[in-house]
């Protein structure tokens, strides 16, 4: 079962993540992977990557190998940008981005494709 690592600050991330129910990490200060693992981000400041999560990549990347991207769909273009960021930086798959804390079918979507990964 792949390792879901993620930021969230205001809870949402968390709250999907849970619903995922699959092993997983939450990004805190100086946190380093030894192994490898799905990323969650939110979308903050106008479309970019949280700095906590550009802090973990920086010291983690090497064993990232996709990224689900979170965010709020009146943000418009920059809606979960930051999992198209990360996934353009470091070469990895979207696996999909979600609204918020990930409506049913986004979460249902997600799993397979975890599942798929996991194969």
């Amino acid at each position: 079962m792949t390792l879901i690592a993620y930021y969230s600050k205001t809870g949402n991330t968390r709250r999907f993540v849970d619903k995922l129910g699959q092993s997983a990490v939450e990004i805190t200060p100086g946190l380093t992977l030894e192994q490898p693992f799905v990323l969650v981000t939110p979308t903050y400041n106008f479309g970019q990557v949280p700095l906590e999560v550009t802090e973990f990549l920086y010291r983690n990347g090497d064993h990232l190998t996709a990224v689900i991207g979170a965010g709020n769909r009146v943000w418009g273009a920059n809606y979960a940008r930051a999992g198209r960021l990360v996934s353009e930086q470091y070469n990895v798959p979207l696996l999909g981005e979600i609204e918020l804390a990930g409506t049913t079918q986004e979460t249902e979507n997600i799993r397979e494709r975890l599942r798929l990964l996991d194969d």
